[in-house]
């Protein structure tokens, strides 16, 4: 793989990673404040659940390539 290639991937699974955590503080927010309205609420708590997932798995893609190219 080359070295460029693999930098780019990089940045994106990390820049992945800040989205998602970004969009699941945002939902979290609103699902503490939404709790008035129990459809937002539930919608708020799946995108959060969704978000952890997404941050997870593209930790573990960045640390897999940063594996690959030490």
């Amino acid at each position: 793989m080359d070295t460029s290639t693999a930098d780019q991937q990089k940045r994106y699974s990390l820049m992945q990673v800040g989205v998602s955590a970004v969009i699941g503080l945002i939902a979290l927010g609103a699902a503490l404040v939404s709790r008035d309205s129990q459809l937002l609420f539930w919608v708020m708590v799946i995108l959060v659940v969704v978000s952890l997932v997404e941050v997870v798995w593209h930790g573990w893609k960045y640390l897999q390539l940063r594996r690959e190219s030490a």
